[in-house]
């Protein structure tokens, strides 16, 4: 089975902050964007992955999300700047209004992304691991070497669908729909809310997000290969009315390059 790879981000820092999300200027190393966590419930995994675990203790509760896509659900979330991996306080930076942001917080530590001219989503590690030379498995069981921690985060204010794997064959993957390949996690989070996704990760192309908003401003005029549009995948929750669903795919890389798109 091939397997592709991938991963992205953009960086931004804190410059307003409202008890439901805030709003951030770029910082100065990645490029302009957003990345973010906070309290909240997130989407549980499919094939047997783990559903992802509870955020910051600012403001919290929230149903799970299921594998097929549903919502996190009630109570109310704070975005405060912060998150809680396990037992470490996480900072990073809340998604502006309009836009959709995530971090990617890979043991522990908040990954960055790179500055790239034709991507924003994509960070940097070797092409089958971590930067520091971890390796990673392309046969079952998945994983990488030294990486015991990788959480995604919903930053932004508005719902966030995902799909995670550990194998990409192919196109056609759509965030908060199972294929029904093995080891993958699915799920939509609300605003705020994480899932572990150690399970699932392998390097190279990390997972697809879908949002009602867009990762990054149209105003940039700027050709993004990581990201694009896709219809609202029927029975995905966190639309909120929008028939378009915008797309953005994480990827690991050594060095800038088109993305390997798989949705």
């Amino acid at each position: 089975m091939p397997r592709r790879h991938g991963l992205r981000a953009r960086g931004l820092l804190l410059s307003l902050l409202l008890s439901c999300g805030g709003g951030i200027s770029p910082t100065a190393t990645p490029d302009a964007g957003h990345m973010g966590a906070s309290s909240g419930a997130s989407g549980p995994g499919s094939s047997g992955g783990p559903s992802g675990s509870g955020g910051n203790s600012a403001s919290s509760s929230g149903g799970l999300g299921d594998a097929r896509g549903g919502s996190s659900s009630g109570g109310s979330i704070t975005l405060d700047g912060s998150a809680v991996v396990g037992d470490a306080s996480i900072e990073y930076d809340v998604a502006p209004p309009g836009l959709a942001g995530f971090a990617l917080i890979i043991n522990h530590l908040l990954q960055h992304p790179m500055t790239c001219p034709s991507d924003n989503w994509e960070f940097l590690g070797s092409s089958n691991g971590m930067a520091n030379g971890d390796q990673c498995s392309f046969m079952a069981p998945f994983g990488c070497s030294g990486v015991t921690s990788a959480v995604l985060v919903n930053t932004g204010q508005l719902p966030m669908a995902y799909i995670a794997a550990s194998l990409w064959n192919g196109t056609g993957y759509v965030p908060g729909v199972l294929t029904g390949d093995p080891s993958q996690l699915v799920g939509v989070l609300n605003a705020g809310a994480q899932v572990d996704i150690t399970s699932v990760y392998n390097g190279g192309i990390v997972a697809v997000l879908g949002s009602a908003d867009p990762f990054s401003s149209p105003a940039a005029a700027k050709y993004e290969s990581d990201e694009g549009t896709i219809p609202w995948p029927a029975g995905v929750a966190g639309s909120g009315g929008a028939t378009q669903m915008q797309v953005a795919e994480i990827e690991m890389r050594t060095s800038c390059g088109v993305a390997n798109v798989v949705w």
